[in-house]
């Protein structure tokens, strides 16, 4: 529509951004923030939560 402008990475993200919050549901926006991934929060799930993959790992490496 606007052949004599240039999407920059600054404007894509001014763009993009509002159409992402009207797009996507709460639900799938309250499943990003849960987990950590948006916005970004590496102690969303707490190391405990990982055990049981380390106790089955082990239990692989040592032949059980």
């Amino acid at each position: 529509m606007h052949p004599d402008r240039q999407l920059t990475n600054d404007r894509f993200g001014k763009i993009f951004t509002p159409a992402w919050y009207k797009s996507v549901t709460p639900n799938i926006i309250s499943g990003f923030q849960t987990t950590g991934i948006f916005p970004f929060d590496k102690d969303a799930i707490p190391p405990e939560a990982f055990a049981p993959i380390d106790v089955a790992f082990q239990d692989v490496q040592n032949g059980m």
